[in-house]
Parts: structure tokens; C-alpha cells; sequence
């Protein structure tokens, strides 16, 4: 099993970001970081756009790594709840809800208070805005935790 923090961000209705931090087999270091800005379609989704892709980037991690299960640490409850109940209004909650439940890999979810110091969830958080150019001026991260050499990672720039 793999776990993966994701998080999303957004910059108005410019732009959306998300992220991903791996954590190796043992859960004791980050194994991959990713993150990335986009344009498309999906932006007047904000921030849950943000989210949404986020999870789809830790599924597509998972995939390319022939993972057979994938646990996804988010602190926004519809990336677990648009899989299940919560009813789908939309082409990107449809969408999402139809690739995370046909997927071949076991999906578990857990959710965690956002900006409560969870070192790995403050990452996801602080490199989901570095793709949008935000600077976090409260950043409760330990730096020290990202290993940069583990990084894929597209920033948006003004």
C-alpha cells in the first residue's frame, strides 16, 4: 500500500493547483513530491477542482507504480465523498467519481484537520500554492522534511 497527502489550491478563477507527498513503504520518509498549476476546462471549480486533481494525481502515482492499494490523506471531505454519497452535480464530480471507483487499485481514504501541523498535509498544502506563485506566509513546514532531489514539479509564474 502506498499513502499519499494531496492537496489542492486555487487562484481565483485564473488557475488551480494540486499536490501530492509520497510516503515511503515504512511511512517514516517522503518517498516523491509532485505538484502542478492548470488552466482547462475545470477552473471555475476553484479550490475543489484543486482537491479533485489532486487525488486523481495520487491514483495515476499508484497506477504507474503498479500499486494494488492507495491510501489518500486529504483535509477536504469531498475527495472521499464525491466516491461514495455525496450526489455528483457536475461533469468534474461525475467525472471523478468514475475513475476512482473503476480503478483496478483498492482506494482508502482518511481525512485530516487542514493547517493543524501535520507535517506531510502542510507540505501538500505549501507546494499546492508555490504552484499558483502564493507565497504561505504562516508556513507551519518543516523544510527539512523535503528532500528537493524527489521533486516533479511545475509552477505557474506571473
Amino acid at each position: 500500500m502506498v499513502t499519499i497527502y494531496t492537496d489542492g489550491s486555487n487562484r481565483g478563477t485564473e488557475r488551480f493547483s494540486s499536490a501530492i507527498v509520497v510516503l515511503n513503504g515504512s511511512k517514516t520518509s517522503i518517498e516523491h513530491i509532485e505538484y502542478k498549476s492548470y488552466a482547462n476546462a475545470y477552473v471555475e471549480y476553484r479550490n475543489i477542482a484543486g482537491e479533485i486533481f489532486g487525488a486523481l494525481m495520487a491514483l495515476k502515482y499508484a497506477l504507474d507504480h503498479k500499486e494494488t492499494s492507495l491510501h489518500i490523506v486529504y483535509d477536504y471531505l469531498g475527495v472521499e465523498m464525491w466516491t461514495k454519497t455525496w450526489k455528483t452535480n457536475n461533469d468534474l464530480t461525475r467525472l471523478y467519481k468514475k475513475l476512482m471507483n473503476s480503478s483496478p487499485i483498492e482506494i482508502t481514504f482518511e481525512k485530516v484537520k487542514g493547517h493543524s501541523h501535520i507535517q506531510c498535509n502542510e507540505i501538500a498544502d505549501y507546494l499546492a500554492k508555490k504552484a499558483l506563485g502564493i507565497k504561505k506566509k504562516d508556513s507551519k513546514i518543516d523544510t527539512s522534511m523535503i528532500d528537493y532531489t524527489k521533486i516533479d514539479g511545475q509552477v505557474f509564474e506571473d
